[in-house]
Parts: structure tokens; sequence; C-alpha cells
């Protein structure tokens, strides 16, 4: 993870990344949930599986974006599907 700088006279301290969560659209049933997420300047996601509980996190240089999401089910992340598209992160989850 990247640190900010904020400058004193003095000295120079780390500063902590924002934590932000991004703007989110769900749409569920019973056996797939489609997530689709703002995530300006970010590539790459890391996703945690939990039971019923999916944990969405990115980072860029000035915010560290992390959305949980409750579903009906518990997913396959074998089956999970990602694509990203000018910041827009849409991820595919199945039972």
């Amino acid at each position: 993870m990247r640190n900010n700088f904020e400058y004193g006279e003095k000295n120079v301290k780390t500063k902590e990344p924002q934590i932000e969560e991004p703007f989110t659209d769900l749409f569920m049933d019973t056996n797939h949930a489609l997530v689709i997420l703002e995530l300006p300047g970010i590539t790459d996601i890391n996703i945690l599986y939990g039971d019923r509980i999916v944990l969405i996190q990115g980072v860029n240089i000035f915010h560290f974006f992390e959305k949980k999401i409750e579903v009906p089910f518990t997913v396959d992340k074998t089956k999970t599907q990602i694509q990203f598209n000018h910041g827009i992160a849409e991820i595919h989850f199945f039972e």
C-alpha cells in the first residue's frame, strides 16, 4: 500500500490513505449476484470470500476502497467473473 505524505516545517509525516466505500449497484437472485462498482484508477482488486459475505478491496495512490456485500448463498469463488471497463468493475458471483 502506498503512503501519502504531509509536509511540515521540520519533518515528513506519513498519512494513512482514506478508506472509502465505492458507489455500488447490486442485483441479486437466489444463486447469482451482480455487483457494479465505480473504481476510478484501479485495475486490480482483491476479493475475500466468507460465509455469505464477500469483501471487495482496491487501492490507488490516494484511496483504499472497500465494499462488503452480503449474499443469500455461499459463493463459489471458482465461478467468479470480473470485467473492468473505464473505471467500472462488473463482478458476477455464483452459488
